[in-house]
């Protein structure tokens, strides 16, 4: 072989060994590359799980409403929505999104005007609650287009006492007001409170009758 065919068989295989370890890096680099990504997502999918099971669940530390009471909770919440008040007050307040707050409001009834002694004896009984023990609570808020229940950022919330019962079951009357975050960070009281009263209709669907003001 003459000296110039070998010199260009050396130059095809320097050639040939450079492009192959250009080539085994550009793989190298894409696995480390692609590892890195998928680890990065199955972190961030296993975070965004664990939250949206956090507030999906209750404090265990608070206490399950009962069905009934999730029920009137539930229609409480819907004829806010469907009046048009929530998107009314998170305008006023200049809020973008509103939830609702996952730990029931504690009040004394005997305190309170417009509760019955049985109502009030029903609730004087009862421990606070976390609504987000309510089943398929999540679903509902989503419905409605609020956040969901106690998100991380102080955002526009709905509170809800638990409802007192009366001694037959067909009425029911809770605390409700809007609060709202201030400039400080601090969450204030927008609309109401109020006294909202609930009747159980003989469909069995539970429906406000009426909401009187009560003072701050």
């Amino acid at each position: 072989m003459s000296e110039k065919a070998k010199r260009s068989n050396r130059l095809a295989v320097s050639t040939t060994s450079g492009a192959s370890l250009r080539y085994g890096l550009v793989v190298i680099l894409g696995l480390a590359f692609g590892t890195a990504a998928f680890a990065g997502y199955q972190f961030w999918a296993q975070r965004k799980a664990q939250q949206t099971m956090q507030m999906a669940q209750g404090d265990p530390g608070l206490a399950k409403p009962s069905a009934a009471e999730c029920a009137v909770a539930r229609a409480a919440l819907a004829a806010i929505h469907a009046a048009g008040d929530d998107a009314r007050w998170s305008a006023a307040a200049g809020a973008s999104a509103m939830s609702l707050r996952g730990r029931s409001q504690v009040i004394n009834a005997a305190d309170t005007p417009g509760f019955t002694d049985a109502e009030e004896d029903d609730l004087r009984a009862k421990a606070p609650a976390d609504w987000r023990w309510c089943a398929r609570v999540g679903t509902f808020i989503h419905a409605l287009g609020w956040s969901p229940v106690d998100p991380d950022e102080g955002i526009a919330a709905l509170v809800l006492g638990r409802p007192g019962m009366s001694a037959a079951g067909d009425e029911a009357k809770l605390f409700e007001a809007y609060i709202a975050p201030q400039s400080d960070g601090a969450l204030l009281t927008m609309r109401g409170p109020w006294l909202v009263t609930l009747r159980l209709g003989p469909d069995k669907t539970w429906r406000v009758t009426n909401r009187t003001d009560l003072p701050r």
